[in-house]
């Protein structure tokens, strides 16, 4: 896995190199891809590294939205800057303030974990934005995010958001077993990977069972989270749950390879799309890229993470090997066993893990 990871980061950076000069040529740059992740607390390491693995992996220009306790925002601020300069032009960003409605503030915050439900609030905040990709801070980027955002083209007329199913298998699935409350489909959502049409949400009145007509987002959310908040386990994720199981039209289902989990890999290999295909987004909850529950996981984290992001030009090579140097032994503490590298098939697997070249 230090082979497979780090010569395809390496290509990565070189690709960047060349599209940064390519691109310095157009005068017409291509709209960015709109991209947001929230980070409280001990989350700003792990979200920087999420960061670059979108940039390096991503082909048009992206632009940051970040939500952070205002005592992070110098150090997103510092480290996004010290990126070597064909990196930072890739993308442009804004840092937030945690921001909730003032008169339920402290209920959404608390809902869950610190800050998560701040998702349900973007199409209310960011206004003017009229797609967005929404990741939690523990996501990882293996392929581009142009491939994620390509789903916004596959929208039919009425549908205004995406997600992966929160399990592929009902038999070990959680919702359909667990649930005191209305979720989306046979086994329900994961709202780890969102990718919203935010203008269509704005617009759109959502079906409920708290009226007969529909109610626009901002005034569905309080009622949803006040009659059900003693019956959801996941916080904003049931609700989301709830808003798409009364409006399925609305919806669109991405394969699980896009927002491949843990609990694809502890029950056995469940996850088809991924076993063909590759994973193309790591979702490492559970907080297994800081334990060794989930060795494979961890190893592709620090790998990734331990990519410098301050080498000028012309220094890229001597970068790449110091990097493999220091991945080499990390990675070599935490592989389980032999089965994980099959570098001959240019993958790395490890029970029902698949990881393909990304290039």
């Amino acid at each position: 896995v230090t082979a497979a990871v780090c010569s395809i980061v390496c290509l990565q950076w070189r690709r960047l190199q060349f599209q940064d000069h390519i691109l310095r040529t157009l005068s017409r740059p291509e709209p960015p891809m709109h991209l947001a992740v929230v980070a409280c607390g001990e989350r700003l390491e792990e979200t920087l590294t999420m960061i670059k693995s979108a940039v390096l992996f991503s082909i048009k220009r992206l632009y940051l939205h970040i939500f952070a306790e205002d005592q992070l925002h110098a150090s997103f601020m510092e480290a996004l800057e010290s990126w070597p300069g064909f990196i930072r032009s890739r993308f442009n960003y804004t840092v937030y303030s945690i921001s909730f409605p003032s008169e339920n503030a402290a209920e959404w915050k608390k809902l869950f974990k610190p800050c998560a439900s701040q998702r349900l609030f973007l199409p209310l905040i960011l206004k003017d934005v009229d797609s967005i990709v929404y990741v939690d801070s523990d996501i990882l980027f293996l392929q581009p995010v142009d491939q994620l955002w390509d789903f916004l083209s596959q929208f039919n007329s009425s549908q205004l958001a995406a997600m992966a199913p929160e399990h592929e298998e009902p038999r070990i699935a959680w919702y359909n077993r667990f649930a005191r409350h209305p979720f989306y489909g046979r086994t329900g959502i994961n709202s780890g990977v969102m990718l919203m049409n935010m203008t269509r949400m704005r617009s759109t009145f959502f079906k409920n069972d708290m009226t007969s007509v529909g109610l626009r987002w901002e005034e569905l959310l309080m009622p949803l989270l006040q009659k059900y908040k003693l019956n959801i386990t996941w916080g904003d994720q049931d609700l989301l749950n709830i808003i798409f199981h009364y409006n399925p039209e609305s919806f669109l289902e991405f394969p699980c390879q896009w927002n491949y989990r843990p609990d694809h890999c502890i029950y056995g290999s469940n996850c088809a799309s991924a076993e063909e295909d590759g994973i193309y987004i790591l979702h490492g909850n559970r907080g297994v890229y800081h334990d060794y529950k989930q060795p494979a996981f961890r190893a592709v984290y620090e790998a990734i993470k331990k990519v410098g992001m301050f080498a000028g030009e012309g220094q890229e090579q001597q970068q790449c090997s110091k990097t493999c140097q220091i991945c080499s032994p990390v990675l070599a503490s935490t592989i389980p066993s032999p089965a994980f590298c099959k570098l001959s098939q240019r993958a790395v697997r490890c029970e029902g893990i698949i990881y393909k070249e990304a290039v």
